[in-house]
């Protein structure tokens, strides 16, 4: 899902108004939490209507579009925050490209040898897939994902995409307005357009994110309003729940209207159990965990089932191997590769990068 990387406050300045240096551990522990989210989801409701459970599995969870959202959430704020702290376009650029894609690619080259190797039916990608799905951008291009999840890295990186546009025509500033603007335009889809699903309409869709512009508009008001508080704040976040109560399923309503005075709180530090360690160390491998979980863990479930063991029992193997194999690609991988790569960033920021001794984005977002 969503990359999203941990900034400190004092890497989007003293705008903020919050002591320098002060990190704001709540994202990271959003972010760990959002990844177990869909992790459950898939491995209990999803899995159940892909492959079956047996009789004993001691709950349903279907409800991992929780996780996506607050991603797609907090990818708003800390891609602002990102964003408003480079030194450029270029250096936007390569800090997103060297966030995203050591980790990315090593989880395709992962899990496609281990669905190669351990067949899921209707999961396998060919060869000449598998290596499409290094753009990131395989469904624009017609080609299945490696995984399900890989859909929302798109998403993803069409908001980055649009982020470095206005980057390079100086108008960051203007970002709420352009937000607003796709927030309008997914009004008028939904209401003239709702039942045409044509390949171009929906590819489209997705590249002006017109079904969860809201969701990143939450996000980048919410930073807004940490780093100035406005009138308008206020109203356009309650025009974005306007738009999820009207035209989004409704739980993803009610999810995003728990979650904005969430994350509000979150990242104003009103939320102490956040920082706990664990969850922060969650929160630090979030992106791998995310990346690499479905369909390896679905082959174990698989496996489990196989050889008679409790579907308890499997889902808990399956959860215990997805946060190993997290663990080393962000200690193995992620972090060595994102470091060597900022090394060679073509500019230096005009702040000075958060050091974070337990966190690494999205993105994410993530």
């Amino acid at each position: 899902m969503a990359a999203i990387e941990a900034q400190s406050v004092s890497a989007a300045g003293t705008a903020s108004g919050l002591p320098p240096g002060r990190r704001i551990v709540g994202l990271d522990s959003l972010r760990g939490l959002a990844a177990i989210s869909v992790l459950l989801g898939h491995y209990t409701a999803h899995y159940h209507r892909l492959y079956g459970h047996g009789e004993g599995l001691a709950f349903h969870y279907p409800y991992a579009f929780l996780g996506v959202l607050l991603f797609f959430m907090i990818s708003g704020f800390v891609i602002l925050m990102t964003a408003e702290r480079a030194a450029g376009p270029l250096d936007f650029a390569w800090a997103r490209f060297s966030r995203l894609y050591p980790a990315y690619w090593t989880a395709v080259a992962v899990t496609f040898t281990v669905v190669t190797l351990f067949p899921l039916p209707g999961r396998r990608v060919s060869l000449g897939g598998a290596l499409l799905n290094l753009t990131m951008v395989q469904n624009l291009l017609g080609v299945q994902s490696v995984d399900g999840v890989y859909w929302t890295l798109q998403v993803e990186l069409c908001f980055y995409a649009m982020v470095l546009g206005l980057l390079l025509c100086g108008g960051i500033r203007f970002i709420e307005p352009v937000l607003m603007g796709l927030v309008g335009l997914g009004a008028v889809d939904e209401l003239l357009l709702a039942g045409v699903k044509s390949d171009w309409l929906v590819r489209l869709r997705h590249l002006l994110l017109l079904e969860y512009a809201y969701a990143f508009l939450i996000g980048v008001t919410l930073y807004r309003s940490l780093t100035g508080r406005r009138w308008w704040h206020l109203p356009v976040v309650a025009g974005c729940l306007a738009w999820a109560f009207w035209f989004a399923p409704r739980p993803h309503f009610y999810a995003a209207a728990g979650f904005t005075p969430l994350l509000y709180a979150a990242t104003r530090g009103h939320l102490a159990l956040l920082g706990a360690r664990w969850l922060v160390l969650l929160g630090t491998i979030s992106y791998p965990l995310y990346l690499t979980h479905q369909n390896i863990g679905y082959v174990i479930i698989r496996a489990g089932y196989r050889r008679g063991l409790n579907p308890n029992v499997s889902v808990a193997v399956a959860a215990a191997a997805a946060l190993a194999i997290a663990l080393a690609i962000t200690f193995l991988v992620e972090r060595p590769a994102m470091a060597l790569l900022r090394r060679f960033r073509p500019v230096r920021p005009s702040v000075p990068a958060a050091q974070s001794p337990l966190s690494s984005p999205a993105a994410a977002v993530a």
